[in-house]
């Protein structure tokens, strides 16, 4: 298990030259139990 901070900084690492987040607008989100190519689950389709 990861914990909050390491999770956090793991994120901010990953994000680097991509920031700022945040500046996209979502347009829809959609609770499906499949998708193409993934496992059988509980999944949120989110569009922006």
């Amino acid at each position: 298990m990861i914990t909050k901070a390491n999770w956090e900084s793991a994120l901010l690492d990953a994000r680097g030259p991509f920031e700022p987040f945040g500046e996209r607008t979502l347009l829809q989100s959609q609770y499906a139990t499949a998708l193409p190519n993934a496992p059988p689950g509980q999944y949120v389709v989110l569009q922006y």
